[in-house]
């Protein structure tokens, strides 16, 4: 038999030779890691490998976890090795159970659903405010928050967002203080926020907001490596034993000591010299959208423009909407050719924008590629006919059975056209952000139907159906 490659020696060799400019997670693009540590696992990567971390959990690790602590401005942290989705998942089930109730933005991780079903909370759905021009949504209001409170009982948890994937936060204060008011603990993805605490341009962190519970993601915007995360606790209104011992169930206890060390020299690099490597982001960002907006067929969308109320209340500059105005194409089909032409990676797309991340390891030379990439393509595609792409809302969630009692029904699989009325299974998600169209519990409208064939045909990407066009759905079965 002859020698063969292996299928990911085959794609990172092809995918090193394309020398790619990013704008997508992880933020440290390549170069933003701390530079001790990158010259450590450089030269001894499988050295590290050998280290257990178990045994260093009385001395080094603990070490770890207060200096973040002290970072966050929390009480207590932990360190995750699996990512923001153990974290939240461990937040959730550390203060809700069977039978409670979780005040919640539709607009929440797949990790936030896979909470609920463990933990058998039924969710409470807050309408978030709706942006019609990009077709984004940001969050719920303290208005129809304190309905929410005031007409239910049971409320275990609120969780928010801070901020979104689009950088867009609420009046998180105002928020924690409604439901401090109730005695209720606040819990927060802040996936995208491990940058706010360290520099002052930015919105408010969760912890510096009162928050009980954050998850945040060092490797998204902090320069960590991937799947390296933290969960922060403040005292008060949860239990720290309940939060441990959520953590404990979901991680591994072969954790490498390589993500650890990173995560540590991450916070190192944020405390030391954050402040002016985020100028320095913030700065570029800030540029390049000044010199879009000079440009024809594509905009990016100001501060003023994304915000308009408490559901919108603050923006981190650091994310770049790139919006689709006139130019003939959609958002998915402007960040495929970026990538096949000029090797630029955007974080995501839909059919009215694409999104760029500028971070601590974003270059001028990055930011001077990607305008001139924009450049070549408006000036290829701005005299071609504009058919501009409809912004559809996300249907309205019909919720007709708890995500826990959905998934552990008999099941069956139907023709997306035959599942109309049936209540669905499975997580029906555009990926990224990951934000789910369906979740298990839920009743099939044709509003559902209408939008998923909307964002197949403009090119969306799904994950998490047994289906990966989504030509078919698990559906409780049929009683027979």
């Amino acid at each position: 038999m002859g020698k063969r490659n292996y299928p990911t020696d085959q794609f990172a060799k092809a995918f090193l030779a394309q020398k790619r400019t990013h704008f997508n997670t992880p933020g440290h693009h390549k170069i933003g890691t701390e530079s001790t540590f990158s010259k450590l696992a450089k030269s001894h990567l499988f050295e590290l490998d050998m280290i257990d971390v178990n045994v260093l959990e009385p001395s080094v690790l603990n070490d770890v976890a207060n200096e973040m602590a002290k970072a966050y401005h929390a009480d207590r942290s932990i360190l995750s090795t699996q990512g923001t989705s153990t974290a939240i998942m461990a937040m959730i089930l550390a203060t809700c159970n069977d039978g409670g109730k979780m005040i919640v933005p539709r607009n929440v991780h797949r990790s936030v659903v896979a909470a609920m079903i463990l933990a058998g909370v039924e969710p409470l759905f807050l309408e978030t405010e709706f942006d019609n021009d990009l077709g984004i949504s940001h969050h719920y209001s303290a208005n129809s928050l304190i309905r929410a409170i005031n007409q239910y009982t049971n409320i275990q948890a609120i969780l928010l967002i801070n901020p979104t994937y689009f950088g867009v936060c609420t009046d998180l204060q105002t928020i924690v203080s409604i439901a401090h008011d109730k005695q209720i603990p606040v819990i927060v993805d802040e996936a995208h926020g491990a940058h706010l605490p360290f520099h002052p341009q930015l919105p408010i962190s969760a912890m510096e907001a009162g928050a009980d519970l954050a998850a945040t993601s060092l490797h998204k915007l902090g320069g960590s490596m991937n799947q390296t995360s933290i969960l922060l606790y403040r005292k008060g209104l949860v239990d720290f034993r309940n939060v441990q011992n959520a953590m404990n169930y979901l991680m591994s206890t072969s954790r490498p000591f390589q993500l650890i060390a990173s995560l540590d020299s991450t916070r190192y690099q944020l405390e030391q010299s954050g402040r002016l490597q985020l100028q320095r982001a913030l700065a570029l960002a800030e540029d390049f959208r000044t010199k879009v907006n000079t440009l024809t067929g594509i905009s990016c969308p100001t501060k003023d423009d994304l915000l308009s109320s408490d559901a919108s209340f603050d923006l981190d500059q650091s994310k770049v909407i790139i919006k689709i105005d006139t130019l003939p194409l959609s958002g998915y089909e402007l960040k495929q050719l970026l990538e096949k032409e000029s090797n630029i990676l955007l974080e995501l797309a839909d059919t009215r924008y694409a999104l760029a991340i500028f971070t601590i390891g974003t270059t001028k030379k990055d930011a001077k590629k990607l305008f001139r990439a924009l450049k070549k393509l408006i000036a290829r595609y701005q005299k071609s006919s504009s058919v501009m792409n409809p912004v559809v809302k996300p249907p309205a969630p019909v919720m007709s059975m708890t995500p826990r009692k959905a998934s552990f029904s008999p099941q069956q699989l139907v023709p997306l056209s035959a599942s109309l009325g049936k209540i669905n299974t499975e997580f029906v998600i555009s990926y990224p952000p990951g934000i789910p169209i369906l979740i298990p519990g839920e009743r099939i409208t044709k509003q559902h139907i209408d939008f998923i064939v909307n964002q197949r045909t403009s090119g969306a990407t799904f994950v998490g159906s047994q289906h990966p066009q989504l030509e078919e759905l698990t559906v409780v079965k049929d009683p027979t």
